[in-house]
């Protein structure tokens, strides 16, 4: 009786053991794929962020221009004025 019972318990230990090592492919497949997620989500991040940074230089390079187009508009306009 002692025996089949200390068998079983073998037996018992032995699925438990193969159930968890299933259990840690199926929790390391997860991170991995919320991992390669993350990566995708950073990239795709960095791209808006260097589009918004062009934006941002494109806009203080347009108003920069315009400045000095009105100065130049009004340096010949005052130049005429003497």
């Amino acid at each position: 009786m002692l025996e089949a019972n200390t068998t079983h318990i073998k037996d018992s230990v032995g699925n438990l053991a193969v159930d968890m090592r299933d259990m840690r492919k199926s929790i390391e497949q997860k991170f991995e794929s919320l991992d390669r997620k993350f990566d995708s989500m950073h990239q795709e991040l960095r791209g808006l962020t260097r589009f918004k940074v062009g934006v941002v230089i494109s806009f203080f390079m347009t108003l920069i221009g315009f400045g000095a187009a009105i100065l130049g508009v009004m340096a010949k306009g005052l130049h005429r004025l003497n």
